[in-house]
């Protein structure tokens, strides 16, 4: 596994883990793409 690729898994973890749950939800909104 390629440093560049654990580091960006590892900033997406970081900030899942320091953001409440609540704008975890927003946060998957707005990088997910939609469901439809």
């Amino acid at each position: 596994i390629s440093n560049r690729r654990f580091s960006k898994w590892l900033n997406d973890h970081l900030l899942m883990e320091l953001v409440p749950p609540l704008n975890a939800e927003e946060i998957r909104g707005l990088f997910a793409p939609p469901p439809w």
